[in-house]
This record gives structure tokens, C-alpha cells and sequence, in this order.
């Protein structure tokens, strides 16, 4: 069943790539990477409506994996309602704390509606703990429009990425 997915996915029809999803989906409805690579498809074709509904699959009844109900608010983000997307973000998070994707989208949105200082602390207490040996959440914490009176305490953040993943040339 994967190589004819993968030979779909390698043809830049998106119709024939729903279709290999579709198979793929009916063959085993409970792998929610399948129905994660739906949404993003109609998404990506604007098909916004139907983007989200393919993240609530019948098959999951009440108990949708998080990763879906993440990838939903992400839909909401990328049509533009910044407001819906983190509210729906909040409440994943809210139920799974150690989202690491879920905070950093939402991290993202709340920097982008200029909330950083709220966003930030959320960052500072949560990112690091959620990947201890990457310097990803270290490395972008700094990057977030930080005050200028904060600037030594961005330095030493970059300094401990850098300590982590040596060959990070970002945080280098």
C-alpha cells in the first residue's frame, strides 16, 4: 500500500494524491497521518471547509488524536482567523501539555497578533522542557522580537543552543 502512495504523491496532480489518500484511508481509516496529509492537501487548495472536516474522521468519534484537532487549527490559521486558530490551539494544549508542535504554532500566531509578552512566557517555561536535547526551542526564543532590555538574556539562551547542537549554524 505505501508505494502506490508514494508513486501518487510523487505526480503533482493534487486529485491524483486525494485519491491515493482515499484508498489509503479506506484501507486503514485509523492512521490519522492519513487523514493529517488530507487536510493539508485541501488546504492547500484552499478547500478550507472541507480541510477541517477531514480532521474530525467519524472513525475517532469523540476522541480525536491531537495531532488532527492541532492540524485544525492550523487550517483556521492559514484562512486567516488567527482568533479561532488559537483558541482551538489553547484548548489541545490545554488537554496535552507536552504538544511541543501545538505551542510553537501557537507561539507563532501569538508573535504574529504582536502578544509577544504573553506568548513568551509560555515559550520560556514550556518549549524547553518539551525537547531537552534540541536547540530548537532555545534557538527561536530569541528570534521572537524581544525587547532590547532583554537582549543579554537572548545571548545566553543562543549560547546554551549553541551548546546543545553545536552544528546548528542558527544558533552558531
Amino acid at each position: 500500500m505505501v508505494l502506490p502512495l508514494r508513486r501518487a504523491f510523487r505526480r503533482r496532480n493534487s486529485t491524483s494524491r486525494l485519491e491515493a489518500l482515499d484508498r489509503a484511508i479506506a484501507l486503514s481509516p485509523r492512521v490519522f497521518d492519513f487523514h493529517d496529509m488530507r487536510a493539508v492537501l485541501l488546504s492547500d487548495a484552499g478547500r478550507f471547509d472541507e480541510a477541517v472536516e477531514a480532521c474530525a474522521p467519524a472513525v475517532y468519534g469523540d476522541a480525536l488524536p491531537r495531532e488532527l484537532e492541532g492540524r485544525a487549527a492550523w487550517i483556521y490559521a492559514r484562512r486567516g482567523d488567527l482568533v479561532s486558530a488559537i483558541e482551538r490551539m489553547r484548548e489541545v494544549v490545554k488537554r496535552s501539555p507536552d504538544y511541543y508542535w501545538g505551542w510553537s504554532m501557537m507561539a507563532d500566531w501569538l508573535a504574529h497578533q504582536q502578544a509577544v509578552s504573553g506568548s513568551r512566557s509560555r515559550r520560556r517555561a514550556c518549549w524547553p522542557g518539551l525537547a531537552p536535547s534540541s536547540s530548537t526551542p532555545l534557538v527561536t526564543s530569541p528570534m521572537r522580537k524581544w525587547p532590547w532590555a532583554e537582549q543579554k538574556e537572548a545571548a545566553e539562551t543562543l549560547r546554551k543552543a549553541f551548546e546543545l547542537e553545536p552544528g546548528d549554524g542558527f544558533s552558531g
